[in-house]
């Protein structure tokens, strides 16, 4: 089956990516195979196919078009993408903030208004991707998160109503800290992470991301300011330890990324695995 793209349910379009031949004779477990994964990729679908005693993996495959050229790549996993980006800006600041630093000597006051400022320009460019991008990596986490069935009943109303959401309704009318702090430990009977240490970090992290993407002429300079601070790293990892706290709780989650000693891949076993699938040619 490698090489040839294949359709499920008439929905999603797949390529073979991996297939281990003579699986029942395999004494280790799937999820210990190393498996040829790109990072920032989906996590793949493994299927266990009886009838010809192969293990195969798929990854999805996303269609698109450049210019008049055809273009077809595996699905990115969003949450991946996101902290690859928050990542990278990050060392990128860290990098452009100790130049800064330097630059100082053993003055006290450094006054850059020529094109040595473009130094501090480049430097706020990559913050605020690192800020952006992390939250952006929770905010996917947690819709990621929600099962398509749950439903959500907020808090009693002034007038004794209580307001109760669908997924669809959840992801966009309810917060990411109420996602966080009360839907995601409901759904995973957890604590809240709220009353963890990196809380304080996340939410501040928030606050700024907040403020660079609804920006007010009056909060700009203490924004630019704030941006500065040496807890830039701190928020990052914030979020990262976020992530991991919820991987703990659901390490099967189809749409989070693959972590090393923590992820687990679920399988799913055929009789008659080709019945399930539409081989295409593209």
């Amino acid at each position: 089956m490698d090489n040839y793209a294949i359709k499920i349910n008439n929905k999603n379009n797949y390529i073979v990516t991996q297939t281990i031949e003579n699986f029942s004779q395999k004494s280790i477990d799937v999820s210990s195979f190393e498996i040829q994964l790109m990072p920032r990729s989906n996590r793949p679908l493994v299927c266990i196919n009886k009838d010809d005693d192969q293990c195969v993996f798929f990854q999805e495959v996303i269609k698109a078009k450049i210019e008049n050229k055809k273009l077809n790549f595996a699905r990115p996993n969003e949450i991946s993408l996101s902290m690859s980006i928050a990542r990278k800006s990050l060392q990128k600041s860290q990098e452009i903030r100790s130049k800064l630093i330097k630059k100082f000597g053993n003055a006290k006051t450094m006054d850059l208004f020529d094109h040595h400022v473009n130094d501090v320009y480049d430097y706020l460019e990559e913050v605020q991707k690192v800020i952006i991008f992390s939250y952006k990596a929770i905010e996917t986490m947690c819709n990621s998160a929600i099962p398509e069935e749950y439903t959500y009943k907020n808090d009693l109303t002034k007038k004794g109503i209580y307001e109760v959401y669908d997924k669809t309704a959840i992801e966009r009318w309810v917060s990411t800290t109420d996602k966080i702090s009360k839907i995601l430990p409901s759904i995973y009977k957890c604590t809240s992470p709220s009353k963890k240490s990196f809380w304080g970090h996340f939410k501040k992290l928030e606050e700024l991301r907040n403020e660079i993407v609804h920006s007010k002429s009056s909060s700009t300079s203490t924004l630019l300011s704030e941006l500065l601070s040496n807890d830039i790293n701190k928020y990052f990892n914030s979020c990262e330890n976020m992530l991991l706290y919820f991987y703990e709780h659901d390490k099967k989650n189809s749409f989070f990324p693959v972590m090393s000693g923590i992820s687990e891949i679920a399988v799913i076993e055929w009789e008659d695995m080709k019945s399930a699938f539409k081989v295409i040619k593209d």
